[in-house]
């Protein structure tokens, strides 16, 4: 069932955010907001970000989007979605555009709803632990686990699909418990390019100018570290999903991530594996990357399992399933027995 949109316009700019030893952070002063994409909401919660260690010091990177200023866009449709007894608006592509994500949608099923289910089950139980969703897409993770009232922060760098999820939180009225990062992760800040694929737009990869076939588009991206988003998290716990086609390498690096691992005690990392044993495994060097990139999660006590039957993965990592799950020790029951 399609939604009826009703249309708002919120005038909103703000001003620049300045960080000082160790917490002292300026307020957000509000002028008239001319309505364009470059007009961004830079945001830091006071009193949200818990006590941080004093010879620390970070700079704020990140961009927030105040959900309202999509509130309304009409070049696409919303439906209903349905995940046992939630219901909430969620905003897709033309399934031509997106037949993987949206296509599901659009038929009225849910996209990996038993992955889903479990994440939002867990979530449920733990009120003090933040959902962490590194390649958001449209949202499916996302926006339940903000509909049963817990903290999310949802990163995703494609801009047409940031303004589809950005109006699915505004409609379910869930801007409270979710932030909006149009941002990819990655070893440091920059700019860069990704590129899409037209009939698959849940199919975005980090790229540059001149490598994107003639079956994809290229787009500008900022780029931001794991470590930046600390000053987003309420909790001092999290759960991680990461989906970012094969660019998770360079997402956990000691220099980009081991701030956010030191101060957030990350629960359970959900990873998708695909692209390792298809991209990773034609050279030692490749593999070498791989190999250092998980001793990453090893040196921290993780250990890997499959996300769907739960069972303890072995160390060949070529011969592990398109998706994984990262906990800490070794687990007697199941992963999300927390």
């Amino acid at each position: 069932m399609k939604l009826r949109i009703t249309k708002h316009r919120l005038a909103i700019s703000c001003c620049a955010l300045t960080s000082v030893l160790p917490v002292l952070l300026t307020l957000m002063a509000w002028t008239n907001y001319q309505h364009n994409d470059t007009s961004l909401l830079p945001v830091l919660k006071l009193g949200s970000y818990f006590n941080r260690p004093t010879q620390t010091n970070t700079s704020t990177a990140f961009q927030l989007q105040d959900p309202i200023r999509f509130a309304n866009e009409t070049d696409f449709d919303c439906v209903r979605a349905e995940l046992d007894h939630l219901e909430f608006p969620f905003c897709t592509y033309n399934e031509e555009d997106d037949i993987h994500i949206s296509g599901v949608f659009l038929r009225g099923h849910y996209f990996e709803r038993h992955s889903v289910l479990k994440t939002v089950n867990f979530m449920k139980n733990h009120h003090d632990i933040t959902f962490l969703d590194i390649g958001a897409n449209l949202g499916s993770y996302s926006l339940p686990v903000a509909h049963v009232g817990r903290h999310v922060v949802a990163v995703e760098p494609n801009w047409d699909t940031l303004r589809r999820l950005a109006k699915s939180v505004h409609l379910g009225s869930i801007s409270t418990n979710i932030d909006l990062l149009p941002h990819a992760i990655a070893a440091k800040r920059s700019n860069t390019f990704m590129k899409f694929f037209p009939n698959n737009r849940g199919r975005t990869e980090i790229s540059n100018k001149t490598s994107c076939e003639k079956n994809c588009v290229n787009v500008s991206v900022s780029v931001i570290t794991l470590n930046d988003i600390l000053p987003l998290m309420r909790n001092k716990k999290a759960i991680i999903k990461v989906d970012v086609e094969g660019s998770e390498i360079n997402v956990f690096t000691p220099s980009s991530a081991n701030d956010f691992f030191r101060e957030v005690d990350v629960l359970i990392i959900q990873m998708e594996w695909t692209f390792y044993p298809m991209y990773f495994t034609q050279t030692p060097e490749k593999r070498r990357l791989v190999d250092e990139f998980l001793n990453f999660f090893y040196d921290k006590g993780y250990v890997i399992y499959n996300a769907y039957g739960e069972q303890m993965l072995p160390s060949n990592w070529t011969t592990w399933p398109d998706d994984i799950c990262l906990t800490k020790g070794r687990k007697s029951g199941g992963l999300y027995d927390i």
